[in-house]
């Protein structure tokens, strides 16, 4: 057992510096991916710390179960939550999924929309064929982002006034906007999806491009709703700058947390996918819903006017 215990705190060492490292994800790439699974290095501190236990490696147990306290502690706010008080019975569906460019299941899309009824459904990253032959869905006209090589289109019950992609610095290529109506008044909605923060490059890219929308819709009046695969965590700065930038509120707050890729992973997975709205909104539902074929769930939320 002796020749053991140090490989244990070696291991429970590790997990207690990604925990640690975290803290300082404003200013390193690696620290914002490691802050990004806290979840996960959560649950590896829980059943390491078992495992140590069970060899009497006393200090590799107190390491691991430190990482665990403060991982729970950062995760905890995002666990619970409650939808908001409405007013009035309109609601209004809006969902989005990246499909990554896999083959769409249109038997399961058809069937999301015949029973769900979303007003507004984004896919990110469609195949290539939606530039070419576009599938028609009874009840739902299909938009794009006017591009060549299609990176974005919605599924919309009514036909948008206005929808293409914003010409705005710092916004990936695949963002799409649309001008929209819910319960008589104007709704404009932003659909990105920003890069993943593998490299420090990425990083500062995904960044940006979240404080291009950020900026955008602040220059918007009335409801609006910007929306995405942000490939950032509920806790991540880079969300909390978003929200305080955008002046919009995240709908997790309205729902446990809800990780969203990859989806075989089920509740170890990532919450990478997120959705905020104006303060004129509330959420009266938040939830995952199919993949169409992608590796991410989809997200839908249904909203209503605030009380």
């Amino acid at each position: 057992m002796g020749r053991r215990s140090p490989w244990f705190v070696v291991v429970a060492g590790a997990i207690a510096f990604l925990t640690a490292i975290g803290f300082l994800a404003a200013h390193a790439w690696i620290a914002e991916i490691a802050a990004s699974l806290r979840l996960q290095l959560a649950a590896a501190g829980v059943v390491a710390a078992v495992g140590f236990l069970l060899f009497r490696a006393r200090l590799a147990v107190l390491l691991a179960l430190g990482g665990v306290i403060v991982n729970v502690v950062v995760i905890a706010p995002h666990l619970r939550g409650e939808p908001g008080p409405l007013t009035g019975p309109d609601r209004f569906v809006v969902a989005h999924v990246n499909l990554q460019h896999r083959t769409l299941d249109e038997a399961v899309l058809r069937t999301a929309l015949r029973e769900r009824k979303p007003d507004l459904l984004f896919i990110l990253e469609p195949q290539i064929r939606w530039s070419v032959g576009r599938p028609s869905f009874a009840g739902y006209r299909v938009v794009t982002d006017g591009s060549p090589k299609v990176s974005a289109l919605v599924l919309a019950r009514v036909a948008p006034r206005r929808a293409g992609r914003p010409l705005v610095n710092g916004l990936p290529g695949g963002a799409l906007a649309v001008e929209t109506t819910f319960a008589g008044s104007p709704l404009w909605a932003l659909v990105m999806h920003g890069q993943a923060p593998v490299t420090p490059h990425l990083l500062f890219k995904r960044d940006r491009s979240l404080r291009a929308a950020a900026s955008l819709a602040r220059r918007h009046d009335g409801p609006r709703i910007v929306l995405g695969d942000f490939n950032a965590t509920p806790w991540s700065y880079a969300l909390e700058r978003f929200e305080r930038e955008s002046g919009l509120v995240s709908s997790a707050a309205a729902a446990r947390l809800q990780p969203s890729w990859p989806w075989f992973l089920g509740p170890l997975g990532l919450a990478i996918d997120q959705h905020f709205h104006s303060r004129d909104l509330v959420v009266a539902d938040r939830s995952l819903g199919p993949t169409f074929g992608s590796t991410h769930r989809s997200l839908w939320v249904e909203l209503g006017h605030s009380s």
